[in-house]
């Protein structure tokens, strides 16, 4: 009797008990399955066989989302219509279990998107799901509070982009900037979202042309590698039409209102001081934006200048209208 038991020991499966939670074929999800709710969403793990059960409500999903609408419509119409546990069940395989998640909380916390305080590459992969889910299902509100938290980080304005320039110099310096999100992956991210909008593509691609630091030998294209071939066109044309731009914006300004003497002046102190800070080679003109800040603190802070008070006023508003014509020409050239 006891060698019967022992054999019967040794067929039985073994449960690492440790890890039961894993070995479930079901699993409820642990804030989102609400007793009273009338409907059940079913998700895969991508790592594992459990699929994870989200109880829901069905009007109140469906009134945030009109794909979701679509989609228990068709299920509850559906002949024998499938159920689980007594409740209508819809299955959502291709769904990330913790983006389904997002979306749901999403919808039942009024719209309280959890947004990271700092995106990095730690924050950034739980964002970029939820504005995939919320693209996909239509949830108009959340994608555009996920996009306008992109944009703090990508401003349209030149004054917001001075700004991000500086606190990312910063995190340079402090060697943080391994946890800095690359543009290259925002923009494909973007784009697989049917976002079109220059407003939020723009600064992302200027700042993608200014990383040549980060694509030497030791990197060989590697944070290149979410772009496909056609916005990797669109980054070497803009690039090409940038400094074009910013090349020609480099002649000497117009000395048309300057004293005649003055004018000489400025166009020998022009080719001395100012041609050498726009047209840096160590750099490879990879800035130009910032170039021309650098010309405007350094052209007021010289002590000995060429031209008169009135004269060096011009000049240097004249270096301030050309940024803002380099930096409002970024949507067109990278469009």
């Amino acid at each position: 009797m006891d060698d019967m038991e022992d054999t019967q020991d040794r067929k039985r499966p073994r449960v690492d008990y440790d890890n039961a939670e894993e070995t479930k074929p079901f699993v409820n999800h642990p804030s989102l399955y609400f007793d009273d709710g009338n409907l059940i969403l079913q998700c895969k793990d991508a790592h594992s066989t459990t699929r994870t059960l989200f109880c829901v409500h069905r009007s109140l999903v469906a009134k945030h989302s009109s794909v979701f609408k679509d989609i228990f419509d068709a299920a509850y119409a559906r002949e024998p219509q499938e159920r689980f546990r007594g409740l209508a069940v819809v299955h959502l395989d291709e769904d990330d279990k913790d983006d389904l998640a997002g979306l749901l909380a999403t919808i039942y916390d009024g719209y309280d998107v959890k947004i990271p305080a700092e995106l990095t590459i730690e924050t950034f992969p739980e964002l970029a799901g939820l504005l995939r889910i919320t693209t996909k299902y239509n949830l108009d509100r959340a994608r555009a509070l996920i996009l306008a938290r992109l944009r703090l980080e990508w401003p349209t304005t030149l004054a917001a982009h001075d700004i991000k320039r500086v606190a990312f110099a910063e995190k340079v310096r402090a060697q943080a900037d391994d946890t800095i999100v690359h543009p290259a992956a925002v923009i494909a991210l973007l784009r697989e979202c049917g976002y079109t909008n220059m407003d939020l593509l723009a600064p992302l691609f200027y700042d993608l042309s200014t990383r040549v630091w980060q694509l030497g030998p030791g990197v060989r294209g590697h944070h290149l590698a979410p772009l496909v071939h056609a916005e990797m066109e669109r980054l070497v044309f803009g690039l090409n039409q940038v400094r074009c731009r910013h090349v020609a914006l480099a002649q000497c300004p117009p000395t048309a209102g300057f004293h005649q003497a003055c004018a000489v002046a400025l166009i020998a102190e022009w080719k001395a001081f100012a041609v050498p800070v726009l047209l840096r080679r160590q750099n490879d003109m990879c800035e130009p934006v910032e170039d021309w800040g650098v010309l405007e603190a350094t052209w007021g802070g010289r002590a000995e200048k060429a031209v008169c008070a009135r004269c060096d006023d011009l000049v240097r508003a004249s270096i301030r209208e050309a940024r803002r014509i380099l930096w409002d020409s970024l949507a067109t050239s990278f469009s």
